[in-house]
């Protein structure tokens, strides 16, 4: 009879498909690739060209667009579907990937300006966190969640709070850290209520 096919098939033979674009891409767009994943589905072409400065940004897009990699979609460029950009992260070592984090941060907070970097604090500190740089991390959770809390988004807010009380900890056993920890549980009960 006509029964459904399993999962792990439909799996397998779109992870081949998906390969198969990405491996038609000239070698030398592996890095930027890998970069442009890890940044996120839509592109930041600004961030890309400071972590690349010598990139043939136009020649690149045009390949991956040819390839069904990234499309555009008004003036914005993406990966053509999160499975594109989900293989390639998956391809790249644990070490790399931390690596990678803290390029896209740091090309993230170069290019973009104060009041932009106020609304991409939650992203600045996943890419922190993920790249170990704690420090930071905490910092932009903290303003993520009081950007949160000035709109009345305190579920929002809670998750950014909770987010910062979690790595407040890898950081050392100081009396500023205790202090820092106190106001942190203090928003996380305020908004909680």
């Amino acid at each position: 009879g006509q029964g459904e096919l399993p999962e792990t098939v439909l799996t397998v033979g779109i992870e081949k498909i998906v390969e198969r674009r990405i491996d038609h891409l000239p070698a030398e767009f592996q890095p930027w690739l890998e970069f442009a994943a890890t940044l996120g589905r839509k592109l930041d072409l600004p961030a890309l060209e400071q972590a690349f400065p010598s990139i043939p940004l136009r020649s690149f897009l045009i390949e991956c667009a040819n390839a069904a990699v990234l499309e555009t979609q008004s003036s914005d460029w993406r990966f053509a579907h999160n499975k594109l950009r989900e293989t390639i992260l998956r391809r790249i070592a644990p070490e790399h990937q931390k690596r990678l984090h803290r390029e896209v941060g740091e090309a993230l907070e170069v290019v973009h300006s104060r009041d932009q970097r106020n609304d991409l604090s939650a992203t600045l500190a996943h890419h922190f966190e993920q790249a170990g740089v704690v420090p930071k991390a905490l910092r932009y959770y903290l303003q993520a969640g009081d950007i949160a809390a000035k709109l009345y988004l305190y579920e929002e807010a809670r998750s950014h709070y909770s987010a910062a009380e979690k790595i407040i900890n890898q950081l050392p056993d100081t009396i500023e850290n205790r202090r820092l920890n106190a106001d942190i549980l203090l928003k996380l009960i305020n908004y909680s209520l």
